[in-house]
């Protein structure tokens, strides 16, 4: 891989994904959980026969991952949770957090990954769910999580929000994302993905290692804004201690400007 230079002045909101789609808004009727038992069968047939086992391959081919602490999960019993992680990937961040649990994984993204012709069906089959992009997507995005959860799915949530790829660090991000398991009182993990240098010395792309953290739950004992930042700081600081474990292989450079 050939490494790069990056420079940014905004550490929440500045982002390198350089994907050139032309984002378009989430429509306000946008359908998070289609109904028809025709979509439900094929999205089943596609998930499990189709995405799962190839993006298994591609993860495991393209970074050599593995995952730390997978059994962690089994302390929720079988409850519907979110997962919260660090966007550093592209391909990657959409295909890991499928692998953590049995169950078939959503995976909260920008209205980009709708917005490229084609292929706006066959995300949604993957788990895709846009962020809304209006007050009346938004009602419907927040019932259509809920339900998901309370379905005993897992919904993946990256709180930076913005791609750095194979950024090493653990950057500041917001409390928005976390009134979603407040309001519905789900338990919630991490997943950190750490870069390391590969044994085999012919080989320059970082090898990933997955270290997954909790439960965390919110405090029902704070008052709700109180209880979204707590949760926030739980997540952030076990992610920042996973980060800072072992020594990272650094490839892209970040500097502020």
């Amino acid at each position: 891989m050939k490494n790069k230079v990056f420079y940014y002045s905004d550490p929440v909101n500045d982002d390198f994904a350089e994907n050139n789609i032309k984002t378009k808004p989430t429509p306000p009727d946008y359908v998070y959980i289609p109904r028809s038992t025709a979509f439900r069968a094929a999205a089943f047939l596609l998930y499990e026969l189709a995405a799962r086992p190839l993006t298994y391959l591609f993860i495991k081919a393209a970074y050599h991952q593995r995952f730390v602490n997978k059994a962690a999960f089994k302390k929720r019993g079988g409850a519907g949770c979110f997962i919260f992680g660090n966007h550093t990937l592209a391909a990657g961040d959409a295909f890991i957090p499928n692998h953590m649990t049995a169950r078939k994984n959503y995976i909260v993204t920008s209205p980009d990954a709708t917005s490229i012709k084609g292929l706006g069906t066959v995300v949604k089959m993957f788990g895709a769910l846009p962020v809304p992009s209006t007050v009346s997507g938004t009602r419907k995005f927040t019932s259509a999580v809920g339900e998901l959860v309370g379905k005993g799915k897992t919904v993946t949530i990256y709180p930076e929000a913005h791609i750095w790829p194979y950024y090493t660090g653990i950057r500041p991000f917001k409390e928005d994302s976390f009134r979603l398991p407040v309001m519905s009182g789900a338990p919630c993990y991490s997943f950190t993905n750490v870069y390391l240098r590969s044994r085999n010395p012919l080989r320059k792309r970082p090898v990933i290692k997955t270290y997954i953290n909790g439960p965390f739950y919110p405090d029902e004992r704070l008052p709700q804004k109180e209880r979204i930042k707590d949760l926030r700081n739980k997540v952030y600081e076990s992610m920042v201690k996973e980060a800072e474990k072992q020594e990272q292989y650094v490839t892209n450079v970040y500097i502020k400007k």
